[in-house]
């Protein structure tokens, strides 16, 4: 098998396992702004939107503007990540329970009050678990 050049769109953390995955076989990687492939696909006039054409218009892409290599964070920085990915997940759910809360039916308070309590505890796991991974020395 060659070498491949593959071209994602960087769009959240999805495509991240797979580009790991091609780096780690020895492939050459690019994560690219979506805007960039907005850009090409407008100098190149199309306008079909399907998944196909939007593959096919990101490997054209690839091919002519070669964008630059995407190399993996080390580990210790994707853990990082990881745990503020969460972090952060979490305490969006905190705030639309609480938000929820205020215009609830009084049937579902004490579910929502029960869920807002575990939101809690799970923030407070995830800061302890990021203040052990990340103190210094």
């Amino acid at each position: 098998m060659g070498l491949i050049h593959a071209c994602l769109e960087a769009t959240s953390i999805y495509g991240h396992a797979l580009a790991l995955y091609l780096h780690q076989q020895g492939h050459q990687v690019s994560i690219v702004n979506p805007l960039r492939v907005k850009g090409y696909s407008k100098s190149q006039l199309s306008r079909t939107k399907s998944d196909r054409a939007d593959a096919k218009l990101i490997a054209q892409f690839c091919r002519d503007l070669k964008p630059a290599p995407w190399q993996p964070s080390a580990v210790e920085v994707s853990q990082l990540q990881g745990y503020t990915r969460r972090l952060d997940a979490l305490e969006h759910m905190l705030t639309e329970e609480k938000n929820r809360l205020q215009v609830t039916p009084q049937d579902f308070e004490a579910d929502i009050v029960a869920h807002i309590q575990f939101l809690q505890g799970q923030v407070e796991t995830v800061k302890k678990a990021l203040a052990r991974a990340y103190s210094g020395p």
